[in-house]
C-alpha cells in the first residue's frame, strides 16, 4: 500500500500501488504516469506525472546525463510553463504560483524550483520543477477529494 500523504498532504485515502505509464516526450521531457487507486472500489484518487529523463534508469549510469541536464535551466522552465499553461483553463486561477524559479542555496549546494498550487473544493493539484545536482525534473500531482 502506497500513503498519497507523501506527495499531495491529504489523508483521507489510502491507495494501492500505482498503475506506472512511460510515454514519449511531447517536447522535450518523456512522461511518467503513475495512477494510484483505493484497493476496495478501484476509483482513481491520485495521479503523477513527472517529465523526467531516465526515471527509472540506474543511479550509477546517470553522471553524463546529469552533467548534460545540468545547462538547460531554460529548457526545465521553458517545460514548466508549457505544462502550467495547459493547466490553467482546466484547473482555473491557481491558489499561488512562482512566476520564475527561485535560486536555493544551502551548506552543500544550491538548485532552482517553482512551484504553482491549485485548491478546490474537489481537487488539489501541485505543479513543481526541481533543478539540482541529482535531480531535474517538472511534476504534477492531482489528488481527487471526493
Amino acid at each position: 500500500m502506497y500513503s498519497h500523504r507523501k506527495r499531495s498532504g491529504q489523508d483521507k485515502y489510502q491507495v494501492a500501488n500505482p498503475i506506472i505509464v512511460q510515454r514519449e516526450p511531447l517536447v522535450y521531457l518523456p512522461i511518467y504516469a503513475e495512477y494510484y487507486f483505493t484497493p476496495g472500489d478501484s476509483i482513481l484518487r491520485l495521479a503523477s506525472y513527472d517529465w523526467e529523463k531516465d526515471r527509472f534508469g540506474n543511479f550509477f549510469n546517470k553522471q553524463k546525463m546529469w552533467k548534460e541536464e545540468s545547462k538547460k535551466l531554460d529548457t526545465y522552465n521553458k517545460e514548466y510553463e508549457r505544462i502550467r499553461m495547459v493547466l490553467l483553463p482546466q484547473l482555473g486561477t491557481p491558489t499561488s504560483t512562482d512566476t520564475t524559479a527561485k535560486e536555493i542555496s544551502s551548506d552543500r549546494r544550491k538548485y532552482f524550483t517553482r512551484e504553482t498550487l491549485w485548491e478546490t473544493d474537489d481537487v488539489h493539484a501541485k505543479l513543481s520543477m526541481v533543478f539540482e545536482s541529482i535531480t531535474y525534473r517538472v511534476r504534477l500531482t492531482i489528488y481527487w477529494k471526493k
